[in-house]
């Protein structure tokens, strides 16, 4: 009699093998980078012409209108140092900063509808299955958007949440590293200078150098925050159409061999064997 086991995967379990053509993920690619250089260009490919207008209007009325706005706060400026009085620099003060927050603002919405014009374009790439090359793209584009795309919104959150802190860290040790680089600087010049309540100019150096250390190391950790947020979403497109469940089953089954040979040690039989086969899927 013959014993056998035999682990394998069944038919009714076996993970799906995703089959994501070389063609969709050329598209992608190629809508990616044709569309950051020419803005427009993947609805035109989508075949979703009416957006091209949209973007191109929505995109130079807010150009325009930064443009206005920061000639505005050059001006502005301009009359704020060049004045003496009080009461007309007061008021200069608050133009020019008021038109310096505008500008600041219609420009960043003229980038957001050109990263808003990619991630459209991108979209439109339609694929059979789930795509692990616009879950990278999305993410490179925008941190959590690939997580968004493979519905893991949970960890948007967590992404956010620790770029922030970084963000926060990094604006921090700027600003303490910045007034610790005055006041060392002042010492070291015979000037009067504190920092902390430090006033001497080992104290301010070794403040300094801290301050810049833990900026610097801030930014190369949301580097990797960055990076760490590509892969994520990579992966887990990549993952996304299989199948992990725990699903087990156990199974015997009749066998019957045409070529059996016995171990010398217990006898010497050379031919057919009949047995049982314990079948493991998964």
């Amino acid at each position: 009699m013959l014993f056998v086991c035999c682990v394998g995967e069944s038919s009714l379990y076996a993970k799906p093998k995703k089959e994501v053509k070389d063609t969709v993920k050329q598209q992608v690619n190629n809508t990616w980078l044709y569309s950051m250089v020419l803005p427009g260009y993947g609805q035109i490919r989508n075949k979703q012409y009416w957006k091209v207008p949209v973007i191109y209007a929505s995109g130079a009325g807010l150009i325009y209108m930064g443009y206005d706005s920061n000639s505005k706060y050059h001006e502005a400026y301009n009359n704020y140092v060049n004045t003496t009085d009080p009461s007309l620099r007061a008021q200069y003060k608050s133009d020019y900063t008021s038109f310096r927050r505008q500008r600041n603002l219609y420009y960043s919405g003229a980038g957001l509808v050109y990263l808003l014009s990619v991630i459209d374009a991108i979209n439109g790439v339609k694929s059979p299955n789930h795509s692990p090359a616009k879950a990278t793209l999305y993410s490179a584009l925008l941190p959590g958007l690939g997580q968004f795309y493979n519905k893991q919104y949970w960890k948007i959150p967590i992404i956010y949440g620790g770029m922030a802190s970084l963000i926060y860290g990094i604006t921090f040790n700027n600003t303490e590293y910045k007034s610790a680089l005055d006041a060392y600087n002042a010492v070291k010049a015979g000037e009067y200078g504190e920092f902390n309540g430090a006033t001497k100019e080992a104290d301010l150096k070794h403040y300094v150098q801290s301050y810049r250390r833990n900026r610097d190391l801030m930014v190369l950790l949301i580097g990797v925050a960055y990076a760490l947020n590509i892969i994520d979403a990579t992966v887990d497109a990549h993952l996304f159409d299989y199948d992990i469940g725990d699903d087990l089953s156990l199974r015997f089954d009749p066998m019957m061999t045409n070529d059996f040979t016995a171990p010398k040690q217990v006898y010497s039989y050379t031919g057919a064997g009949v047995g049982a086969r314990v079948l493991i899927t998964f």
